[in-house]
């Protein structure tokens, strides 16, 4: 029988799975519905989650979804079946089209997992998927061809409204998958943007900034034409890089959802900076025209 969660008063009302507040004064559920057909199931929310039209359903045993404290209203459609993984990463921006019902949707399927890091900023329309789902067989050998895999998303990642994003897809920190792209089974290095069906690279050496262009005039245009932040936001692998494949062993090892939760809650604690990171930082020498005038500004100042 159906649990079905409106309010944060119905969570006292939950059996054989729980949901786990931690901080239950700072969280707020508004036009939304958390489902739960099935046991041993955990829903577990930092301190300063607000869900706004969220659908929120484990339609299975076993499984674990992670709402990090966000400085924005998670607005997400999620389903996990059995022995999955949701994480959701810090003040991560999921956008959703007031006139429709066009939101960000993930489906974790087959024990597969979805992991999304800290500070992603996500269009409306976005899929997410672990399987298929249906089955594709081999004439030849008989053998499976489309195995179920998850889907792993690094720190400060752009996704495009309408994207798909399919299993064994990789995202590393840094790095844009434009509008309406299709992504199945790459891995995106950090720094690089992919588009189109299927999505391939167009870009590299590159980096985003959260400002929003919309209702820009000229003034912000030609202020905004060189980077005027203090950081740019360049990632590369270093000590504290976690490769996607080692997460990926790990929570598969983790049979129930307290070990897989016990797992994300160590992964969130990690602060890293180039925790999610591929490839190297790029480097660039100045331009000759540069260093010249760079030379003379020294001088100036020496006299």
């Amino acid at each position: 029988m159906s649990q079905i969660i409106r309010s944060k008063e119905d969570i006292a009302k939950c059996v054989d799975n729980k949901i786990i507040l931690s901080d239950p004064e700072s969280f707020s559920m508004k036009d939304s519905e958390i489902i739960i057909n099935g046991k041993n199931n955990i829903l577990y929310c930092e301190k300063n989650v607000a869900m706004e039209n969220c659908r929120v359903v484990f339609d299975a045993d076993n499984s674990v979804i992670y709402f990090s404290e966000n400085r924005h209203v998670y607005k997400v459609d999620l389903t996990v079946n059995n022995n999955c993984a949701c994480y959701l990463g810090r003040d991560g921006y999921y956008n959703k089209q007031e006139t429709s019902n066009d939101q960000v949707r993930i489906i974790c399927s087959e024990e597969r997992t979805v992991f999304i890091g800290d500070e992603v900023l996500m269009a409306f329309g976005v899929w997410i998927r672990t399987a298929d789902p249906h089955l594709v067989y081999s004439a030849e050998t008989n053998r499976r061809m489309n195995p179920s895999e998850s889907v792993f998303i690094g720190d400060h990642v752009w996704i495009g409204q309408n994207a798909l994003i399919l299993k064994g897809s990789m995202i590393h920190s840094g790095s844009i998958l434009g509008g309406g792209a299709v992504l199945t089974g790459k891995k995106i290095p950090s720094n690089a943007s992919y588009a189109g069906n299927p999505a391939k690279q167009i870009g590299e050496n590159i980096y985003w900034a959260e400002p929003c262009v919309h209702k820009w005039t000229e003034v912000q245009t030609t202020y905004h034409r060189k980077f005027k932040g203090k950081e740019r936001a360049l990632f590369g692998e270093d000590e504290s890089t976690i490769p996607f494949s080692t997460m990926d062993s790990e929570l598969s090892a983790r049979k129930t959802s307290d070990e897989k939760l016990e797992y994300l809650m160590e992964i969130s604690a990690d602060r890293s900076r180039n925790r999610f990171a591929m490839g190297s930082i790029p480097t660039f020498e100045p331009k000759v025209g540069f260093r010249k005038k760079l030379k003379k500004t020294v001088k100036s100042i020496l006299k």
